[in-house]
């Protein structure tokens, strides 16, 4: 990879993620490690659009759980041709989005699905009903989601998952913790939302990863 190769980034949308998440500017360099610094951060999120190398770029996605594809996807203002590198292969085929409004407060049925075999997709596209991931993922907004295989991938605390239990309840949350027999859940509005939900991880079936907002056309 040649480190010429810049990445813009929208600043106001790196500070809402990194406030979502419950960070300090301090505590995320600190994450960043030799990678960031407290005035580098106050520089980027200050920017209307800042230019960060694929280094820094993947130090911001570390600091937040995620990988720099994913980031791209929340914060990116563009993608350029030449740091196709530090992306995920493109997702094969059309992507469905799902006939439900997904809420994060609570549980949700998802027998409303007409079919539900695209849960089983490698990735889909959700409407996001409520408020209790404020400020990162307003009312109504599409969200896309990345399906785990929870036969050997784990979830990782702080990233932002969808979780279905096996009795077809599902909702939108972040991993607060990953315990040995349970998940501890958190809204991120935790002002109207302070407690936690917590699933027993033998009643979990589905969990996928949230990639970002998509902006449908």
């Amino acid at each position: 990879m040649r480190e010429s190769v810049v990445v813009e980034i929208v600043g106001s949308e790196l500070r809402k993620l990194r406030v979502g998440k419950y960070l300090t500017q301090v505590e995320m360099a600190a994450k960043m490690g030799a990678g960031g610094s407290y005035s580098r951060l106050q520089h980027i999120e200050g920017a209307e659009v800042a230019r960060v190398r694929p280094g820094t770029l993947r130090k911001l996605a570390e600091s937040f759980g995620m990988g720099p594809d994913e980031l791209l996807a929340v914060i990116g203002k563009t993608v350029p041709e030449n740091v196709k590198g530090i992306m995920s292969p493109a997702w094969p085929g059309e992507i469905p989005l799902l006939q439900l409004s997904l809420a994060a407060g609570a549980w949700t049925d998802i027998s409303e699905l007409s079919d539900p075999g695209e849960l089983d997709a490698a990735v889909f596209m959700v409407h996001l009903a409520g408020d209790s991931m404020l400020p990162i993922y307003p009312e109504g907004v599409v969200v896309l989601f990345r399906r785990l295989c929870l036969d050997r991938e784990s979830p990782v605390p702080t990233r932002d998952y969808y979780v279905q239990r096996s009795d077809g309840l599902a909702t939108f949350k972040m991993l607060e913790k990953a315990g040995e027999t349970e998940y501890v859940l958190r809204a991120l509005n935790r002002r109207k939302y302070p407690q936690p939900l917590t699933v027993e991880k033998s009643l979990v079936v589905n969990m996928a990863a949230a990639v970002g907002k998509v902006e449908l056309i």
